[in-house]
């Protein structure tokens, strides 16, 4: 499962972006877990994708829980589990554009920040700014994010260890 085009509706997409952004693996119980608070950006998303995921999503304050078993499968199986080990298999980078798009979008809402950058010629533009502590992670976005038409480029902060990403 997970190498077929079927197995990436849209909706799992999203789940699988908000995942890398912000999720866990219950292993014990085989749930996902994502964790958002009520002033996330993707809280409302997720609280929109309750009604129309096929499988049962359930949340509380903190975070939402996730019963896709196959999804589970997918990252268990491709070891996607811990946050400096994250990464995007070769399968999901090779969808199309438009399915990238998705996933990228779900990332972003996940654990992405928008600011207001200004240029030299005080031009303001805004600004998608993500962490991660996976630099696979970060190269497997940069690239989906060249493949959607929205390149980014990488920050590596060593006083806090962790891949700065920034789309523009």
């Amino acid at each position: 499962k997970g190498e077929d085009d079927e197995f990436w509706f849209p909706s799992r997409l999203l789940v699988f972006g908000l995942y890398l952004a912000e999720g866990s693996l219950d292993i014990r119980k085989k749930r996902i877990v994502i964790h958002q608070t009520q002033k996330s950006r993707g809280w409302k998303v997720l609280q929109r994708l309750k009604e129309c995921y096929p499988f049962h999503i359930w949340n509380n304050d903190e975070r939402f829980i996730i019963y896709d078993k196959e999804l589970f499968h997918f990252i268990f199986s491709h070891n996607i589990r811990y946050a400096k080990h994250k990464f995007i298999p070769k399968t999901v980078k090779n969808l199309p554009s438009w399915k990238l798009r998705i996933l990228l979008t779900g990332i972003l809402l996940g654990d992405a920040e928008c600011w207001n950058y200004k240029c030299k010629n005080k031009v303001k533009s805004k600004v998608w700014r993500l962490y991660t502590k996976s630099k696979a992670l970060a190269d497997d976005i940069q690239e989906i994010g060249l493949k959607c038409g929205m390149p980014c480029w990488i920050k590596w902060r060593k006083d806090k260890d962790i891949y700065v990403l920034n789309f523009v």
